[in-house]
This record gives C-alpha cells, sequence and structure tokens, in this order.
C-alpha cells in the first residue's frame, strides 16, 4: 500500500500486530531458568520447579499441599540429636507402610580394644598388648633411700611452690652451676619430716647467688626444719599377676629409659629425655609412692619443738592420727589422746615418751623450757587487823625458789584452820555426768578396752551378786505394803571400794601385764574378806565410822599396782594422802591458796607449788618453790596472808590443755594400669515405631556393615567423621500426603507430594523433597516462575540480548494474529539467522498458505513487502525457515502498517560503533557493536516538506509508545523497497523540541508542521 507521496516508514511496536498474536514454533531451545517468587510454609521440606523449559512465555506456577495421609510415601530428612555426624539413608518403604516416625538410638557404641594405662608424671605408661588383660598390670615403688642430717637448718620458713630463694641463710652447701640446667653435682635433699626428694644448687648472677630447688616443695617447710643429704635409689616392681619385671632407678629417665629398652608388660607414650632442666626427667626422683607413708604433721601451734614421725605400720589405713593434749598428768608425765579415723581411740600417748601403740610410731618431745635471767619472785607477810598491844609473828621465807615452768602471776594463801576430819567427801562416789551431752564421747561409742572389759564383767557380776543378797523386800506395815530392808552400811563399803579404789586404779594401769596381774590378785582378796558377809542379817551392816579405813587396805595394794605400771601412788599405807612433792603434816591450821588453784602451804615445812589433776592426783606444777619459816606460830591470826609474785619469767611454758598434732597417713595401695578393654565394633541401636512401637534392635557392625529390614522401611547407616556416642538419636518420619498445581492462574489440578515429578507440561517437573519432619503441613504454598528465555513471546518486542531461538537447522514460526489486518509488510530484525539459510513467509486470511513469498536472508533487518493483493487482509502468518546450520534467533518480529509520512523526510545518517576504549596514546579499544544514527526532518520550505496534522498524530503516538516501553528501539525505514537502508534506532533524548505550525497552531487553519527527529544507534 505505498502511497503516491513516499515509502518512507517508521516500524514501531505501536502499529505491530505480532505483540498480541498466538506464536507457536516447531522447535525451541529450551530454558532452566526458575525463580521461587515466594512460599509460605510450616514444613521443612521443600518444593522444586525443574525441567526443559520451552513455553512461549513466561508461566507463573501456583502450587499448595493438601496433605493427608494418602499418596506415596517417602521419608523425611533424617535429625541427628548428639554427638556424632552420621545419618541414615533409607533404601525402601515396605508396601502398606502408614505415616509413622522411626528413632534409632544408640543403646552400645561398641568399643574398640584398648591398652590400659597409668598417666605417669607427665608420660602415660600403657600396656603393651591391647585388652582388657592389661588392667592386671600394677606398678610399686619401695624406697631404699638413707637420710643423714647436714649441719643446716631452715632460718626462715619456705612456702609450698617456692622454688628460688635469695640470702645466705639458704646456703647449705649447695654446688653452683650455670645455665638453664640443674647441675650434675647439685645436692639431692630432703627436709625434716617432708616425704619429698629435691635437688639444690646456686647460681651466680649480679654480684649475688640464687639459691634454687627442684622440684618446688610441695608443702610449707617451717623454720628450724633440718636439712638432711639423700642417698639411694628405688625398686620399682611392674607386674600382670604372672610375670614381674624389676627396675632399679633413681630418676624417671632412669626408670622410663628402661621401661622403654626392654618392658615386655609396658610401653612410654610420651617423650622420654635426659632433660637436667628443672622439671626434666633426668633429675626428678621417682615421685610415686606405694607404700605406706605418712604426709607432714599439721599442728595447731608453733614450738620450736614439734611431733617426731617414726615408721608406719605397712597395714596401715588411709587416715588423720589426731594427738590431743588432755592437759592431765600421770606420775608426772603429760597425757595426749590418740585418735585415728579408721582407727577410732588408741591407747594414751605421753609426752617425750616413745609411741607405738598405733599405725604410726612417733614421739611428741618436750618442749624446751627456760626462765629468763632477769625473772624474780618476791614473797611478803600480810597480817590482818589485830588489837593494840597484840604482837605479831616473825615469818621468814627461805628458801625461795624459781621453777623451770614459772609464770609471771600472783598467789595468795590465807591462814586457816583446816576443816574438820569428821567432813571428807574423799570416800563419796563420781556422780554420773553425761560425756555425751558434754561431747566427749568418741564417735564409735567409747569403745571399752579388752583389758578392762574382761575384769570388769566378772568384778560388776559379782557385786550385784553380793548387793542382791543385802537388799530385799519384807513385809511392812500392812500386808500389801513393803518395806526395804538392808545391811546398808556393807552395801556402802562394798561400792565405795568398787568405785573409788578398784575402777579408778584398773583404769590407769591396763596397759601394763604385770600390774594387771597384781590387781586381779587384789580383787581376789576384796571378793574373799566380803563372802562372808554375803548374807543380810537385817542389823544394818558395818556402821563404823572406822569402816572407810577399809579402803586404805586396797589403795595400798592399787598402789603396787600403780608402781608395777611406772605410776607413782596415789596414796601411803598411813592414810596420809600425797606426793615425793607434797605431804600433808596433819596440823591444824594451814596455809590456804585463796583461789584453791594450790595445795596448802605449811610452817616449817618445804613447800612446792603443787595442785591435783583431773583425776585427783597430786601433781607439781614446776613454777616456785618457798619455804615459810616462824617459831611463833601462836602469833598467826587467821586471815593473815603470804603473797608471792612472779615477774619477768618470759616463760615458754609446756604443752597446754587442747595443743593438737594433726598426723595424715596414706594407706600403702599400688598403682595399677586400667582402662583396658577388649572391646567390640558392633553398635546397638534400639529402634522405635510411633505406630509399631519398639521392633527389634539394629546390631550394625562397622566392619560389615548391614542394611535393617526390620521395620517398615529399610535403613543404612552412613557414618560421619565424628563417630556416635550412647544416646546419640536419628529421627525420621514415614510421609505422605497430596497436592495441587496450577499454571497462569489456569484450574487446579491434584497429584502426591512424593513420587515421580510431576510433569506440568512444556518439559516443566514438580517435585517435592522432604525435610525434617514434617515435611510438608496442610496449606504450605509456593510460587514460581519458569522463564522462557529462548521463547517465541522474545519476538513481541525489540529487546537486545533477548530472543526467540531453537536449535537445528530447520524451524516454523506461526501466528495467528486473531483477527484480519491490513499488513503491508513483515519484520525480522535483531537476529542471527545464518546467511545461507533459506526463509519462507507465507500468510493467509482463512488459513496459512494461502500465499507466500521468500524473505531476502540478510544480516541487520529482514523486510518482506507484501503483495498489495494479499497485504489488505491478513489472519495468519508462518515462516519457514530451513539450511539455519545449528540454530538461530530472533529478536523482534514486527507485522502491520507503518507509520508514514505525509511527505519523504530530509534524512542525515552516521555509521556508530560501540567501542570500549582504553588509556594513553593511541590507545585501542573493544568492539562492542555498530548500528546507524542520524536524523529526520521536516521543514515548512514548502508544501512537500511539512507534515499534514493526521500525520504528526500518528508519529506521536509510535514515539510516546516507544517512550512508554523504556525508549523501545524502532525500524527507519527510508525506503520499502529497499529495506538494506533500514535501521534500527532510538529518539535521542528525552523530548522532541522545536515543533513549529506554519498556522501557529490555530484551529482554524491547516496545520503544516515542521519537526526534526534525532536518532541514535540501536548498537548490535
Amino acid at each position: 500500500m505505498v502511497t503516491p507521496y513516499t515509502r518512507t516508514r517508521i516500524l514501531g511496536n505501536a502499529h505491530n500486530k505480532v505483540r498480541a498474536a498466538v506464536i507457536t514454533a516447531s522447535a525451541q531451545r529450551p530454558s532452566t531458568q526458575m525463580h521461587l517468587l515466594s512460599q509460605t510454609r510450616a514444613g521443612n521440606g521443600s518444593m522444586g520447579l525443574s525441567g526443559a523449559y520451552t513455553g512461549g512465555a513466561d508461566s507463573v506456577v501456583d502450587v499448595e499441599v493438601l496433605g493427608g495421609p494418602d499418596g506415596e510415601m517417602r521419608t523425611s530428612s533424617p535429625v541427628l540429636q548428639g554427638v556424632g555426624n552420621g545419618t541414615v539413608e533409607v533404601q525402601s518403604i515396605d508396601v502398606g507402610a502408614v505415616p509413622q516416625t522411626l528413632r534409632f538410638t544408640l543403646l552400645d557404641a561398641g568399643e574398640a580394644s584398648t591398652p590400659a594405662m597409668l598417666d605417669f608424671f607427665g608420660v602415660q605408661l600403657a600396656a603393651r598388648a591391647a585388652g582388657a588383660d592389661g588392667n592386671n598390670i600394677e606398678l610399686t615403688v619401695t624406697r631404699s633411700l638413707s637420710y643423714t642430717d647436714l649441719p643446716y637448718s631452715t632460718l626462715d620458713a619456705i612456702g609450698s611452690g617456692t622454688a628460688s630463694f635469695e640470702g645466705p641463710q639458704f646456703d647449705w652447701g649447695q654446688p653452683p652451676g650455670n645455665g638453664a640446667e640443674v647441675p650434675v653435682g647439685a645436692l639431692r635433699i630432703a627436709f625434716a619430716g617432708i616425704p619429698q626428694v629435691l635437688r639444690a644448687w646456686k647460681t651466680w648472677d649480679k654480684g649475688r647467688f640464687t639459691y634454687r630447688v627442684d622440684p618446688a616443695p610441695a608443702y610449707d617447710v617451717p623454720a628450724n626444719t633440718r636439712v638432711r643429704a639423700v642417698t639411694g635409689s628405688y625398686t620399682l616392681e611392674v607386674t600382670d599377676g604372672t610375670d614381674t619385671e624389676t627396675y632399679i632407678a633413681t630418676t624417671m629417665f632412669e626408670f622410663l629409659s628402661q621401661v622403654q629398652a626392654r618392658s615386655a608388660l609396658l610401653q612410654v607414650l610420651g617423650v622420654v629425655a635426659e632433660d637436667r632442666a628443672p622439671g626434666g626427667q633426668a633429675v626428678t626422683d621417682i615421685p610415686l609412692r606405694t607404700d605406706a607413708h605418712a604426709l607432714p604433721v599439721i599442728a595447731s601451734v608453733t614450738r620450736p619443738q614439734t611431733m617426731v614421725v617414726g615408721a608406719v605400720s605397712p597395714s596401715a589405713p588411709t587416715e588423720n592420727i589426731t594427738v590431743t593434749c588432755e592437759g592431765r598428768a600421770t606420775g608426772g608425765a603429760q597425757y595426749w589422746s590418740v585418735k585415728g579415723g579408721v582407727s577410732g581411740q588408741l591407747p594414751a600417748a605421753y609426752t617425750g615418751v616413745p609411741y607405738t601403740a598405733g599405725p604410726v610410731a612417733f614421739t611428741i618431745p618436750a618442749p624446751t623450757m627456760a626462765v629468763s635471767e632477769g625473772a624474780s619472785i618476791t614473797p611478803r607477810f600480810v597480817p590482818t587487823t589485830r588489837t593494840t598491844g597484840e604482837g605479831l609473828p616473825a615469818i621468814c621465807f627461805k628458801p625461795v625458789l624459781l621453777g623451770i615452768a614459772a609464770t609471771d602471776k600472783e598467789v595468795t594463801f590465807e591462814w586457816k584452820k583446816r576443816p574438820p576430819a569428821d567432813c571428807t567427801c574423799s570416800h563419796l562416789p563420781a556422780l554420773p555426768v553425761s560425756l555425751e551431752c558434754l561431747g566427749l564421747l568418741p564417735e564409735d561409742g567409747g569403745s571399752m578396752e579388752t583389758a578392762i572389759q574382761t575384769r570388769l564383767i566378772p568384778l560388776m557380776e559379782w557385786r550385784a551378786g553380793f548387793l542382791g543378797t543385802n537388799i530385799g523386800l519384807a513385809v511392812g506395815e500392812t500386808a500389801n505394803s513393803a518395806k526395804v530392808v538392808t545391811d546398808a552400811g556393807d552395801v556402802r563399803l562394798v561400792n565405795n571400794c568398787i568405785s573409788n579404789v578398784l575402777v579408778p586404779a584398773l583404769l590407769e594401769i591396763s596397759q601394763n601385764t604385770d600390774a594387771l596381774t597384781a590387781w586381779d590378785a587384789a580383787v581376789v582378796q576384796f571378793k574373799a574378806d566380803w563372802t562372808a558377809y554375803a548374807a543380810m542379817d537385817e542389823s544394818g551392816g558395818n556402821v563404823s565410822t572406822l569402816g572407810d579405813t577399809l579402803n586404805q587396805k586396797y589403795e595400798a595394794k592399787m598402789d603396787v599396782c600403780r608402781a608395777k605400771a611406772g605410776i607413782l601412788p596415789k596414796t601411803d599405807a598411813g592414810g596420809e594422802t600425797g606426793s615425793p612433792c607434797w605431804r600433808d603434816p596433819g596440823d591444824d591450821f594451814w596455809w590456804e591458796d585463796v583461789e584453791g588453784n594450790y595445795l596448802p602451804m605449811f610452817n616449817n615445812v618445804p613447800y612446792v607449788s603443787v595442785i591435783r589433776d583431773a583425776d585427783g592426783k597430786i601433781v607439781s606444777t614446776r613454777e616456785f618453790g618457798i619455804g615459810l619459816v616462824t617459831e611463833c606460830e601462836h602469833r598467826l591470826k587467821e586471815g593473815d596472808r603470804a603473797v608471792i609474785r612472779i615477774s619477768n619469767t618470759h616463760n615458754q611454758s609446756a604443752w597446754n590443755e587442747g595443743d593438737k598434732f594433726t598426723l595424715p597417713l596414706i594407706a600403702a595401695g599400688s598403682a595399677p594400669l586400667t582402662g583396658g578393654s577388649d572391646g567390640s565394633p558392633v553398635q546397638t541401636w534400639t529402634v522405635r515405631s510411633s505406630v509399631l512401637g519398639g521392633l527389634p534392635d539394629w546390631l550394625y557392625d562397622p566392619e560389615a556393615p548391614a542394611t535393617y529390614t526390620a521395620g517398615p522401611a529399610d535403613v543404612d547407616l552412613l557414618p560421619g567423621g565424628i563417630p556416635f556416642e550412647v544416646g546419640d538419636t536419628i529421627a525420621l518420619d514415614i510421609e505422605g500426603g497430596r497436592l495441587r498445581w496450577r499454571r497462569d492462574g489456569g484450574a487446579w489440578t491434584e497429584g502426591d507430594l512424593y513420587g515421580p515429578a510431576l510433569d506440568l507440561g512444556d518439559g516443566l517437573l514438580l517435585e517435592g523433597a522432604a525435610g525434617a519432619a514434617p515435611s510438608f503441613v496442610a496449606g504450605d504454598t509456593w510460587q514460581f516462575r519458569a522463564v522462557a528465555t529462548f521463547g517465541t513471546d522474545r519476538m513481541r518486542q525489540p529487546r537486545v540480548g533477548r530472543a526467540f531461538a531453537w536449535d537445528g537447522a530447520d524451524v516454523t514460526v506461526s501466528l495467528d494474529l486473531g483477527a484480519a489486518f491490513p499488513v503491508e509488510a513483515v519484520m525480522l530484525a535483531l537476529h542471527d539467522i545464518a546467511p545461507g539459510a533459506t526463509v519462507e513467509l507465507e500468510g493467509g486470511t482463512a488459513a496459512h498458505g494461502e500465499w507466500s513469498m521468500p524473505v531476502d536472508v540478510r544480516k541487520g533487518i529482514m523486510l518482506a513487502v507484501l503483495d498489495p493483493a494479499h497485504a489488505a487482509s491478513v489472519r495468519y502468518l508462518r515462516l519457514l525457515i530451513t539450511d539455519a546450520g545449528a540454530g538461530g534467533s530472533i529478536g523482534w518480529m514486527w507485522a502491520g502498517t507503518g507509520w508514514q509520512p505525509t511527505v519523504t523526510p530530509n534524512i542525515t545518517r552516521s555509521r556508530a560503533w560501540a567501542l570500549s576504549r582504553g588509556t594513553g596514546l593511541n590507545a585501542g579499544a573493544l568492539y562492542r557493536g555498530a548500528g546507524t544514527a542520524g536524523n529526520w526532518s521536516w521543514d515548512l520550505d514548502g508544501e512537500q516538506s511539512a507534515l499534514f496534522d493526521s500525520a504528526l498524530t500518528g508519529l506521536m503516538e509510535v514515539l510516546d509508545h516507544s517512550a512508554r516501553e523504556g525508549v523501545e528501539a524502532l525500524a527507519m525505514v527510508p525506503d520499502l523497497l529497499a529495506p538494506a537502508d533500514a535501521a534500527l534506532c532510538t529518539v535521542e533524548g528525552d523530548e522532541i523540541s522545536d515543533i513549529r505550525d506554519r498556522g501557529a497552531w490555530q484551529s482554524t487553519a491547516k496545520r503544516w508542521v515542521s519537526i526534526s527527529l534525532p536518532l541514535s544507534a540501536v548498537m548490535v
């Protein structure tokens, strides 16, 4: 439909009938570009859209989970809870299986054979043979050490962990060393009372010696601790109960190197090196002790003397031996209670006496006591008030002496008449005060010594029989009343002698065999004396005031027992109480201590400070001695006082009541190797179904893996890099369910969640992938876009880089324009059809093939101008492309009637290239494409050079559509009959200015418009 005026056209998508056409192609290059647009899900599974998409246009796919138990079954992704990082893999699901949860829990992880081991001070001793037999191996250490006191002791305390010291007080004759190593001649020492062997040396630095020990003391070392030289070695025995290996060594290196070289039972795991650096194996004594031994004594008080520890019994238990000063003396010896945490209450110890009655021998030395040279003792007489003319006695104090235990104090004695002899309490029994309430009973209830118990039982039985015959009931004043009849005097005397004479003595002498024999003889005599009086005569028994003197007979026998036991007698046979340090002359008056601490003093009788201890025994305090001398006792008056003042003693007293030593004992025990096991690699997994309950265990052998087939699914275990541990659990669900899908808002189609991928057409496949249970929940939705990267839709718009493409030599593209339209031309642009290909265009109003014409194949724009006879009415078009080689593409297909100007414009053209230029002189460039630019214009220089009103409206329609589509390309065709001159361009800039109307845009005037279109090249 070329007009007489011009064959110039502008082909834009505003007039393109292909935009709305239905396009099909016989071949299309598939696309795999899929996008997830949105998802809403509560399940942990995933939905995937895949396939070789051959649809002509992009397609939106909606998916929704319907859920339910139906459909093909599949398992969820296994979920591991635990340490290992392996998993399970389901091989198959049994036919008929229903949705359920399977849970696999590791009950027994199996165990590889492992060797028994012993951590040994920086290395490990391991059994050479792996397995449980290695647990029979044990190591014992026997010390063959000798200690020699050096002429040194610590002047200052050394704290535990201190390895270096400054000052000459730490010079014990150590040899000098240099460098970082312990010198070969370093002293091998120990501190008295501390079971640790050290190396000692000194180094010279900055003008002075630094004294070093290695290892650092593990315990605090008190001042005045003797330094001892150590010699000797250790004997180490390794045995498995059958074979025994013996090693003699001094240092760790000597022992470990021997084991490494020749032991058939042990191997050393770790470095064995002759390292002489502090802490090195070559300078460290064998630290292990397997013999029974004592740790350092813990003293509650600090004194120059402390407990001296002797041998520990090989059978000693691990316990604390607690030795407590009770502040009492027997025969002048200080008494200590001894108790073990395991051994219980032990026989008493005495100050200065070696103790061997328990699991450890020890001696508590008597503290050194001294009174200062400036100490003084000053006695004075203080008379009471007298009447005028009443004479005073002459009182002299001679001698006046300080004892070794004197302490600063003032003692006042008052002249008093002694109490009458008929008022005494010595014969009365002790009242039964509760020892338990006082906290004095030991934890074991106070077990009685056998020597005491075996004697008390027959004595108490005899006493019970005697009292039984001397105390009874008789008829009282009425027939229904009773009265007590007794030989009360006999009962009193027997009770008094047993309670106050025989039993106290037994408690004192229980440790001495000779004394116990004498006691037994005395008891036989006592029973014989009373046998004749066992029967009751209802006379009341002995009522003589001399009855209590009977006790003196047996007190004398008990003193014999005490003497045999090495204990000073308590009394003399004459009844005059006393001791070697104090005697009572029986005077009517005496000097009484006003505070009641000291026993009375007598005129003209030598006096030593004495007291009675808790057992009533008279003991000297060793504080002072004095003689109060007078010839005129008759002038003394009750109330007169003698005051003795002691001052400036600065004395360190004896051990005090409550002083305590704690001696920790460690029982003997070999060092065993442990942890050896024969092992079994088989793992036991419990299996449980939420529907079927407990299933048979899975015995999984990593060395011979087997599928578990005893449940509704066949399962393989896939171990990971981190081994499973007991308690690890792997859970999975057998799941089913249904879904529905649709494309581009069309009708819904249902299918199984699992099973073969669902075919959505055009090569699209939809498939659900299980996740951790639940994989899918009803209502989960997804929306995808399948991108037709090479679809026929790509031909509807001119977009560089987007095109319909096909693979292969031939393709047929069919179009239905939807209705019959005038089509003066068909254009193919942005294509890469091979130059040797053949392109045939067919068309028609009612069907394809009503007419056909060839299309010249050329690079750039291919334009077919239809015969006017066919162009008036076209609905169907078909491109038949053959011999295109490996395939091709078409980016823009246009069909219709282009915009035709009123007259041919003034056209200027230019050639443009897309170049990415480098920098510098004569820089090269990267070629990106080429195109044609220029300018089309209509000027008001005559009627034939302007645009009429209707042409202007059509041009604006084309240009506006291009702008709305993002500056869409236009095909600028100067002449329909010369398609080689056509070019793809865009309007340059964002506006077209200087549009002029000859009629000044008046509505009554005919419009003749001048306009200029600056054009930019589309680079291809």
